[in-house]
């Protein structure tokens, strides 16, 4: 399920520093806390495991801001009187949670210790699922993280790969298949993943999370269309949890579509 939720500016041209997944991601957190604290908590600490692997099963786009100005190569000025954002749930317990929190907690703050502001919810709208088959294409809304691990002065270190990278295309398919083997409700069908192709030239984007904290850290993804061939239960699970690492974060939104 998906939603397109529109805010309005609280004051004009406010300030957001350019990395805001973080403030994002926990804004959705305590949206659903809300409505469902202990669901909320659950959600945060261990999700849906699998192995050594735990998911979240949701993600969000990028803040659309028509009008913008970039400051100091740090914040965003809002120029825009309304912005929105996108976010996917691929569980209904979550999208249902979140929805009803969010008329009751109607404001996002977007703060770091030089600045701070604030945006109005002013609507929240369902979107229209695509029709999900064996061959789709899509494009990124945010970016799309695929890493690998590898050991770098001894120390186990998560390598962040293009999809120019010859293993991109393994990592990418394992991932799905990893979400969809944790994932509690399935339709009894083993799912394939045939394969990957990029169709256009990806551009980098380096995030920064936590910026300013001791937990900081630096995560790699590209925004890019691809061409996926699989079956339609993962263009779902993809499409609406998520393609790749990290998607609570805000990694790996993608659309239907170029």
């Amino acid at each position: 399920m998906r939603v397109r939720i529109t805010f309005s500016q609280g004051k004009q041209r406010q300030l957001i520093p350019i990395n805001y997944n973080y403030f994002i991601s926990s804004f959705l957190y305590r949206t659903i806390e809300s409505a469902d604290s202990a669901y909320s908590q659950w959600l945060h600490d261990s999700g849906y495991v699998s192995g050594s692997k735990s998911f979240k099963y949701f993600t969000f786009s990028g803040l659309h801001i028509p009008e913008r100005e970039l400051v100091q190569n740090r914040f965003i000025s809002v120029l825009s009187p309304k912005i929105d954002l996108t976010v996917s749930m691929m569980s209904d317990k979550a999208i249902e949670s979140f929805i009803i929190g969010m008329f009751e907690k109607k404001k996002l703050r977007i703060f770091n210790n030089v600045t701070e502001s604030e945006f109005d919810i002013n609507t929240v709208e369902r979107l229209p699922d695509p029709h999900f088959s064996e061959r789709m294409t899509f494009r990124a809304m945010s970016p799309v993280v695929i890493s690998k691990n590898e050991i770098y002065k001894d120390k186990p270190s998560a390598k962040y790969l293009s999809p120019s990278d010859e293993d991109y295309e393994l990592y990418f398919g394992r991932n799905l298949l990893e979400k969809y083997a944790a994932y509690p409700i399935k339709n009894g069908i083993e799912p394939e993943f045939e394969s990957f192709t990029c169709l256009d030239e990806p551009k980098s984007r380096l995030i920064t999370i936590r910026e300013g904290l001791p937990e900081e850290t630096k995560v790699k993804g590209y925004i890019f269309s691809f061409e996926l061939k699989a079956s339609p239960s993962l263009m779902k699970l993809g499409y609406e949890s998520g393609f790749g690492n990290l998607c609570s974060l805000g990694f790996g939104c993608g659309r239907a579509g170029r």
